[in-house]
């Protein structure tokens, strides 16, 4: 049983600090590519688009400090 609580309370500190890794660049600006050993899947990359250039440019507008 402590082995299970372990495993379960250690793969959620993985999995969001994946999330704050993937919410902090978007909020910067900064794509996360993966590098060239990475495996991806094609039916995957045509769910899930990049985000246009213009809509990265609006998100920055709106965060800029006066």
């Amino acid at each position: 049983m402590i082995l299970l609580l372990w495993v379960y309370h250690a793969s959620l500190i993985l999995l969001l600090g994946a999330e704050l890794t993937q919410a902090c660049a978007y909020l910067v600006g900064q794509e996360i590519v993966p590098n060239e050993f990475a495996a991806g899947d094609p039916e995957t990359a045509k769910t899930h688009p990049r985000q246009p250039e213009r809509e990265r440019e609006l998100v920055h507008a709106g965060s800029e400090q006066p």
